[in-house]
Protein backbone atom coordinates (compact mmCIF):
# COMPACT_ATOMS: atom_id res chain seq x y z
CA UNK A 1 0.00 0.00 0.00
CA UNK A 2 2.79 2.52 0.77
CA UNK A 3 4.48 1.81 -2.84
CA UNK A 4 0.99 2.77 -4.27
CA UNK A 5 0.43 5.83 -2.43
CA UNK A 6 4.23 6.86 -3.25
CA UNK A 7 3.66 6.22 -6.68
CA UNK A 8 0.38 8.52 -6.08
CA UNK A 9 2.43 11.44 -4.35
CA UNK A 10 5.07 11.04 -7.37
CA UNK A 11 1.91 11.30 -9.84
CA UNK A 12 0.56 14.35 -7.94
CA UNK A 13 4.32 16.11 -8.18
CA UNK A 14 3.95 15.71 -11.64
CA UNK A 15 0.35 17.08 -12.28
CA UNK A 16 1.54 19.90 -10.05
CA UNK A 17 4.15 20.65 -11.84
CA UNK A 18 2.06 19.83 -15.58
CA UNK A 19 -0.65 22.18 -13.87
CA UNK A 20 1.97 25.31 -13.56
CA UNK A 21 3.23 24.62 -17.02
CA UNK A 22 -0.37 24.59 -18.55
CA UNK A 23 -1.21 27.94 -16.46
CA UNK A 24 1.84 29.56 -17.99
CA UNK A 25 1.13 28.45 -21.38
CA UNK A 26 -2.73 29.11 -21.37
CA UNK A 27 -2.51 32.18 -23.54
CA UNK A 28 -0.79 30.47 -25.61
CA UNK A 29 -2.52 27.55 -25.94
CA UNK A 30 -5.96 28.95 -26.13
CA UNK A 31 -4.34 31.20 -29.31
CA UNK A 32 -3.94 27.94 -30.93
CA UNK A 33 -6.73 26.04 -30.45
CA UNK A 34 -9.66 28.80 -31.14
CA UNK A 35 -7.49 31.17 -32.79
CA UNK A 36 -8.90 34.11 -30.71
CA UNK A 37 -6.95 35.64 -27.55
CA UNK A 38 -9.23 35.48 -24.10
CA UNK A 39 -8.41 37.27 -21.14
CA UNK A 40 -8.20 35.52 -17.61
CA UNK A 41 -7.72 36.98 -14.57
CA UNK A 42 -5.14 35.95 -12.60
CA UNK A 43 -7.59 35.12 -9.42
CA UNK A 44 -9.25 33.15 -11.66
CA UNK A 45 -6.17 31.09 -12.63
CA UNK A 46 -5.05 30.29 -9.13
CA UNK A 47 -8.31 29.64 -7.45
CA UNK A 48 -8.39 26.81 -10.22
CA UNK A 49 -5.14 25.67 -10.21
CA UNK A 50 -5.76 25.87 -5.65
CA UNK A 51 -9.54 23.34 -6.53
CA UNK A 52 -7.99 21.14 -9.13
CA UNK A 53 -5.09 20.43 -6.67
CA UNK A 54 -7.48 19.79 -3.95
CA UNK A 55 -9.83 17.46 -5.03
CA UNK A 56 -7.05 15.64 -6.71
CA UNK A 57 -4.82 14.95 -3.20
CA UNK A 58 -8.28 14.33 -1.70
CA UNK A 59 -8.97 11.56 -4.06
CA UNK A 60 -6.03 9.65 -3.85
CA UNK A 61 -6.85 8.97 -0.02
CA UNK A 62 -11.26 8.74 -0.90
CA UNK A 63 -9.42 5.79 -3.22
CA UNK A 64 -8.36 3.87 -0.88
CA UNK A 65 -11.13 4.70 1.84
CA UNK A 66 -13.78 3.25 -0.35
CA UNK A 67 -11.43 0.01 -1.00
CA UNK A 68 -11.08 -0.76 2.44
CA UNK A 69 -14.75 -0.22 2.84
CA UNK A 70 -13.99 3.03 5.34
CA UNK A 71 -16.97 5.66 4.01
CA UNK A 72 -18.30 6.88 7.34
CA UNK A 73 -16.22 9.70 7.50
CA UNK A 74 -16.08 10.50 3.57
CA UNK A 75 -19.83 10.26 3.75
CA UNK A 76 -20.18 12.63 6.65
CA UNK A 77 -17.46 15.03 4.63
CA UNK A 78 -19.54 14.90 1.61
CA UNK A 79 -23.22 15.86 3.34
CA UNK A 80 -20.96 18.99 5.04
CA UNK A 81 -19.98 19.80 1.96
CA UNK A 82 -23.36 19.56 0.30
CA UNK A 83 -24.97 21.50 2.83
CA UNK A 84 -22.45 24.41 3.19
CA UNK A 85 -21.58 24.77 -0.18
CA UNK A 86 -24.03 27.24 -1.67
CA UNK A 87 -23.82 29.19 1.03
CA UNK A 88 -20.96 30.10 1.45
CA UNK A 89 -20.69 30.45 -2.73
CA UNK A 90 -23.53 32.71 -2.23
CA UNK A 91 -21.98 34.47 0.45
CA UNK A 92 -18.50 35.19 -1.27
CA UNK A 93 -20.30 36.35 -5.27
CA UNK A 94 -22.76 38.63 -2.63
CA UNK A 95 -19.44 40.09 -1.03
CA UNK A 96 -17.91 40.69 -5.12
CA UNK A 97 -15.83 37.89 -5.83
CA UNK A 98 -17.90 36.80 -8.93
CA UNK A 99 -17.26 33.52 -10.30
CA UNK A 100 -13.95 33.50 -8.49
CA UNK A 101 -16.20 33.01 -5.73
CA UNK A 102 -17.99 29.65 -6.50
CA UNK A 103 -14.22 28.30 -6.88
CA UNK A 104 -13.12 29.70 -3.36
CA UNK A 105 -16.28 28.81 -1.63
CA UNK A 106 -15.52 25.09 -3.31
CA UNK A 107 -12.17 25.45 -2.32
CA UNK A 108 -13.42 25.76 1.33
CA UNK A 109 -15.50 22.86 0.98
CA UNK A 110 -12.95 20.96 -0.30
CA UNK A 111 -10.32 21.64 2.50
CA UNK A 112 -12.12 19.19 5.40
CA UNK A 113 -12.11 16.36 2.57
CA UNK A 114 -8.43 17.49 1.85
CA UNK A 115 -7.36 17.00 5.65
CA UNK A 116 -9.15 14.64 7.16
CA UNK A 117 -9.66 11.60 4.66
CA UNK A 118 -5.56 11.80 4.61
CA UNK A 119 -5.38 10.98 8.47
CA UNK A 120 -8.15 8.79 8.44
CA UNK A 121 -5.90 6.62 5.85
CA UNK A 122 -2.98 6.84 7.73
CA UNK A 123 -4.67 5.40 11.23
CA UNK A 124 -5.82 3.01 9.31
CA UNK A 125 -2.51 1.76 7.30
CA UNK A 126 -0.45 2.12 11.12
CA UNK A 127 -3.18 0.25 12.64
CA UNK A 128 -2.94 -2.65 10.14
CA UNK A 129 0.88 -2.60 10.27
CA UNK A 130 0.81 -2.62 14.01
CA UNK A 131 -1.84 -6.09 14.13
CA UNK A 132 0.89 -7.69 12.12
CA UNK A 133 3.82 -6.21 14.17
Amino acid sequence: INKVFYFYYFSFILFIIGMFILNYMLNDIIIFWIDKQIIFSNTLLISLSIYITLISYASIYSFFLNGVNKINLSMRIIVFQAIVNLPICLLLIKKGYGIEGVIIGNCLCILPASVMTPLQSFCIINKKIKARV
